[in-house]
């Protein structure tokens, strides 16, 4: 792992040359992100990084490197996968490429509410989908609270009529291609940071992300009709290297766990009043149209998704139906 502790060799030539104990060598991580500084996320994995400081007595670092500095979300998991990266904040849809079983994640109006999603994500479900990162030689360390995702565009988006025909930028995700499709629209798949001149362009009418990131991209600004539909609820997670991992002595290890369940607890709790601001912002300061479906809408654009319940369904019915009944 000669990327991950690049200063580890050099550190402990000195500390043998002066007589000071190897154990006092301090291990340093690099965390990658694309969220910005002061995005709620970035301020509670520095309070990760913090804590695993302390937890460890100085023994691990981490640097967390905000707004993209190491590559867009699926670069980054690559990194993390081949050892070249130590760990990455993500979001599903991308992490489902290496780790095909967090799909089901993705499927359109699956939960109900956030606390369906938390009932399960902090039950033997979400232990067993944390897990399957070990096939793709990374381990995850726990969910974090991305909120809901949500549609937007240069015209309002308030039933399932209005999606015909437009062009709708959604993440590099089959089911996130197959519910814009299942809706009428034209899905087109792109990185998060050309979203922007895609919609000043035209090339996209529409796109669909959480609030906070909405306007973190600026995005209020061309496409100022915001429908929140929630149309997912699906969580983040942060990745280790899996040589990485194996690098760290299980007390430090067994630190980084308890740092990451409590930032579990960070980011779940500080996100509703984070929404809210955002929304009261966007309202008054940008003008932003926001529009509430009803439960009649709703149910309108889950029986238009059916088809990728029955597609995919051979392959995700027992763990669909084990999410659904989750009270």
């Amino acid at each position: 792992m000669k990327h991950a502790f690049r200063p580890f060799a050099a550190i402990l030539c000195l500390m043998l040359l002066a007589g000071v104990p190897a154990s006092a060598a301090t291990k340093t991580l690099r965390l990658g992100t694309d969220q910005v500084r002061d995005f709620f996320t970035t301020v509670a994995l520095r309070e990760f990084a913090d804590q695993v400081a302390r937890e460890t007595g100085g023994g691990v670092r981490i640097d967390v490197y905000d707004g993209g500095q190491l590559g867009q979300e699926k670069a980054c998991i690559e990194q993390v996968q081949f050892g070249a990266l130590d760990m990455a904040k993500t979001s599903l849809s991308p992490l489902s490429e290496f780790v095909p079983g967090l799909n089901v994640m993705s499927f359109p109006y699956l939960f109900r509410s956030m606390d369906h999603m938390w009932n399960v994500l902090l039950g033997d479900i979400g232990r067993e989908l944390l897990d399957q990162a070990g096939e793709a030689q990374m381990v995850a360390l726990c969910w974090l609270d991305s909120g809901s995702r949500n549609f937007y565009g240069k015209k309002p988006l308030r039933d399932l009529p209005d999606f015909a025909g437009l062009k709708i930028r959604v993440p590099e995700s089959r089911i996130m291609m197959g519910m814009v499709d299942a809706l009428g629209g034209h899905a087109t798949p792109m990185p998060s940071n050309d979203v922007y001149s895609s919609l000043q362009t035209g090339v996209c009418d529409a796109a669909e992300n959480t609030i906070p990131r909405y306007l973190d991209m600026s995005h209020q600004e061309i496409a100022p009709f915001l429908t929140i539909d929630m149309h997912n609820i699906v969580p983040e997670t942060l990745l280790i290297s899996r040589a990485s991992w194996s690098a760290l002595t299980p007390d430090e290890q067994g630190a980084m766990r308890k740092a990451a369940a409590a930032l579990t607890g960070n980011t779940r709790g500080k996100l509703q009043s984070v929404e809210e601001e955002v929304l009261a912002r966007l309202v008054k300061e940008f003008k932003v149209t926001v529009i509430r479906p009803d439960a009649a809408v709703i149910a309108r654009l889950r029986r238009a998704c059916q088809p990728i319940y029955d597609e995919y369904g051979g392959e995700y019915a027992d763990i669909v139906g084990r999410i659904e009944a989750v009270k």
